[in-house]
């Protein structure tokens, strides 16, 4: 058996840059990113893993490619050596190309020959092509004053390829401020406080779906009816499919202290409307599932960092950091409040989006040996009986994919 795969990546970025004053630049930035990939595999005639169709070969060629460019005009000036103003707008667009073809055969005539062509049964066949695009335009605003007090707005326009004909585009938008306290003159004589900030923030933010034509109507030619090919829907259109909207507040202090320690705590909120999910269709529709905007969640939490500089030397240094992170989540509201099953999970107002929904297991039968699942009763409710019959045992809701909460430790020596 052989297996190999050879993959080119060509990564191309260059930009032109023009500064007509000192506090002015307009720069263009390009890219082009391309990558080749082909995968071989051949078992010989003779081999334990080919003998039985007679050898194969199997080959395959996927493109992926990537433009993009960033325009954008830059403002930045202080005055009075105490007022400093930066403000940008931008004009970005990237476009995204994949094509992919396989084939496989069978049968070869012996086993010197390892080529498609030679083989005498063509197993198989397949190729697919996808694309997408975007396009933003965007502003921001920054001031502080004195390192002391900053402010910060933004603003953008998005239009993506992914959503449907009606949805396209959305505005987000955002501000944002933050206290250096420790360049006020009543901590200026602290010697345990090396640097104490107070931030918050409030914006929006979107998300795109996951496949690049999840909003239209699509026919399957994959089958055959009567040796010629057959179309089948597997996918209804919904040219309403927009954006995933995020409304995210967060507030947090930032600290320095020792000289060698510092660190960050952060509260933050985030609520998602027009929720993007995939929603099971009726059988007699023919297909079995579209992408639509259903439901509102919430994730809510806490995140604490600490770095530390323990040794710091010429010839040897040594660092740690902590992070430690909790965080809750809920389906706040769905489609007429109905829940939406997906394999063994649950979507469902009031728990979280990744929650289990599986028979609840018993354990083992102690006289005969038997498993055993717990009964389930229409509320809903696991009650204290079992069963032996896997067909009387109902799904409930078995707990939730996320953590309660999570962190790390890590040390850098060098």
């Amino acid at each position: 058996m052989e297996r190999t795969a050879d993959i080119f990546r060509s990564m191309s970025t260059g930009y032109i840059e023009y500064k007509p004053y000192d506090f002015l630049t307009i720069k263009s930035t390009n890219s082009y990113d391309w990558i080749n990939s082909d995968y071989y595999g051949y078992s010989s005639p003779l081999s334990r893993s080919g003998e039985s169709v007679g050898g194969y070969v199997y080959n395959e060629n996927a493109q992926r490619e990537r433009l993009s460019t960033s325009n954008m005009v830059t403002f930045d000036k202080t005055y009075n050596n105490v007022h400093h103003v930066n403000i940008l707008g931008a004009f970005e667009a990237e476009q995204y190309k994949s094509d992919n073809f396989s084939a496989e055969g069978s049968g070869l005539p012996n086993e010197s020959l390892s080529v498609l062509s030679v083989t005498a049964v063509p197993t198989s066949v397949s190729g697919s092509s996808s694309g997408n695009a975007m396009i933003s335009y965007l502003s921001r605003a920054n001031y502080d004053f004195d390192n002391k007090y900053y402010l910060s707005g933004s603003i953008r326009r998005d239009g993506s390829s992914r959503l449907g004909l009606n949805e396209r585009w959305a505005n987000f938008w955002s501000i944002s401020g933050a206290w250096r306290l420790t360049q006020e003159d009543f901590m200026a004589e602290d010697k345990f406080i090396n640097d104490l900030k107070l931030r918050a923030s409030y914006g929006t933010s979107g998300t795109l779906p996951s496949g690049s034509y999840d909003h239209l109507a699509l026919y399957s030619y994959s089958g055959s009816y009567d040796g010629a090919g057959s179309a089948v829907e597997n996918q209804i259109s919904n040219p309403d499919l927009t954006w995933e909207k995020n409304k995210n507040y967060n507030i947090g202090i930032e600290f320095g202290v020792f000289e060698n320690i510092r660190g960050s705590a952060e509260y933050f909120t985030r609520k998602t409307s027009d929720l993007l999910m995939n929603l099971p269709l009726a059988p007699t529709i023919g297909a079995g599932s579209t992408m639509v905007n259903i439901g509102e969640m919430e994730n809510k939490g806490f995140e604490f960092e600490i770095r530390s500089d323990n040794i710091i030397k010429e010839d040897f240094n040594w660092s740690s950091t902590f992070l430690f992170t909790s965080v809750k989540n809920k389906i706040l509201k769905l489609n007429n409040n109905e829940e939406i099953v997906s394999s063994r999970q649950v979507r469902r107002e009031g728990l979280p989006y990744y929650s289990y929904y599986i028979p609840i297991w018993a354990g083992v039968d102690p006289a005969d040996g038997t498993p055993m699942w717990y009964i389930v009763d229409e509320e809903g409710n696991v009650t204290d009986e079992v069963t032996h019959d896997s067909k009387e045992a109902d799904p409930a809701i078995a707990g939730t994919a996320d953590p309660d909460y999570y962190g790390s430790i890590g040390n850098n020596i060098s």
